[in-house]
């Protein structure tokens, strides 16, 4: 069975060729050292078997230990070394850079204060014209609002049982030109067979009109 590493964004398989490349199998045996080699690993949802190995690619020099030509791993050894690290690096560089320009060039909102200016209180006799317009029932934004919601719906309220009207009488002309369709075809039918029965009798009167003739010769010849 080939083995291929299961690290992200990795593409090395087992060759003959190729002696310096080793495969190791996951730890079944230690489940918190299971862990951190399924968390470095940097796959989603990813759940490894007892063939599942990664290569000595994603291994430091120091985890590693050599007994003469053979290049055994250590029994603490974790896998630390992945692509996908790099490109999280470079992605979180990007986004602090790009974080410094928006504060630079986005400016500070600061509040100001805004002064309330206190309207004169209406003469002798001389009616507030907002006092007046809430005593006589104008309607407010929220009311406006409303009011328009309301419109609206009613609009498409009227709209929906037009439409489903219109359908109705849609569907009774449907079914009566389907009725009528239905009969025509009868009709077509009745004459069709009204025409192969005259056809049927003329072929049978044109031949017995024809064996009555040899026959009267026959006899005259005789």
């Amino acid at each position: 069975m080939p083995k291929s590493c299961a690290a992200y964004n990795c593409t090395n398989r087992y060759s003959s060729k190729n002696k310096e490349l080793t495969f190791h199998r996951f730890p079944f045996s230690k489940p918190d050292l299971l862990k951190q080699w399924m968390n470095n690993v940097g796959r989603a949802e990813f759940k490894p078997n007892q063939h599942t190995v990664i290569c000595s690619e994603h291994f430091k020099p120091e985890c590693f230990n050599t007994w003469g030509n053979r290049k055994n791993l250590k029994h603490n050894a974790v896998p630390t070394v992945f692509r996908y690290s790099e490109i999280v690096k470079q992605r979180h560089r990007a986004r602090k850079k790009l974080k410094m320009a928006t504060d630079i060039i986005t400016p500070e909102v600061t509040e100001e204060k805004v002064e309330t200016v206190p309207l004169p209180p209406p003469s002798a006799g001389e009616e507030n014209p907002l006092q007046a317009s809430l005593e006589k029932g104008a309607p407010s934004e929220g009311s406006a609002d409303h009011t328009y919601a309301a419109t609206n719906l009613g609009m498409m309220k009227k709209r929906l049982f037009s439409a489903l009207e219109k359908n109705e009488k849609l569907r009774k002309r449907l079914k009566v030109k389907q009725e009528e369709m239905r009969r025509m075809m009868k009709k077509w039918q009745a004459v069709k067979d009204e025409l192969e029965d005259l056809r049927a009798k003329s072929l049978l009167t044109a031949s017995g009109l024809n064996l009555a003739g040899i026959t009267q010769l026959q006899r005259c010849m005789n």
